[in-house]
């Protein structure tokens, strides 16, 4: 069914003002760049709130190490960092946070202190270095501005094992290639 229009329909669509024309004209505009403005949130909010994801592999715990050398040796320190720093696995991140050293006596046995009161990434560090993760301890360290989590206090008996200066890391790497 077609349907015609008189002349009369005809000449009242022509008797609208001009400016009543654009304005729809720019009303229609304005609507499609609301629109066009809406998809672009609209994928923005997918790609952030995670519909699209991407893995990234992340250690179960981060430690921020408190390093206080009491061992009486001037290098050890350094050697530690050097061994440690930025050290990651699927399980511990390691970051050094701080470096002091214990000047009122030689400390006989290197141990971890976990500094927050779940004492679980402590011990896996303590066990990372080769030390007995079930001494781990838990004690607040007053005004923790650097949020650490752990301290690590070498001992005099630090050079006696070779997973705290990554010397067994190096020897695991050697012996794969």
């Amino acid at each position: 069914m077609i349907k015609r229009t008189t002349a009369k329909q005809s000449q009242s669509n022509q008797n609208i003002p001009l400016k009543y024309k654009l304005k729809a004209i720019s009303q229609i505009l304005l609507l499609l760049a609301l629109g066009l403005v809406l998809v672009v949130l609209v994928s923005d909010v997918m790609q952030f709130s995670g519909l699209r994801t991407e893995s990234i592999d992340a250690s179960t715990y981060l430690v921020r190490l408190q390093l206080v050398d009491g061992s009486g040796d001037s290098k050890a320190a350094a050697d530690f960092a050097r061994a440690w720093e930025n050290y990651a696995d699927d399980q511990i991140e390691i970051r050094i946070i701080e470096t002091d050293e214990f000047d009122l006596r030689p400390v006989n046995n290197t141990f971890v202190v976990s500094r927050t009161p779940d004492t679980e990434a402590a011990a896996l560090l303590a066990q990372h270095l080769g030390l007995d993760g079930k001494k781990v301890d838990y004690q607040e360290l007053e005004n923790n501005y650097r949020q650490i989590s752990a301290t690590l206090v070498l001992g005099t008996d630090c050079r006696d094992n070779d997973k705290l200066f990554g010397i067994e890391k190096k020897k695991e790497t050697l012996s794969k290639l």
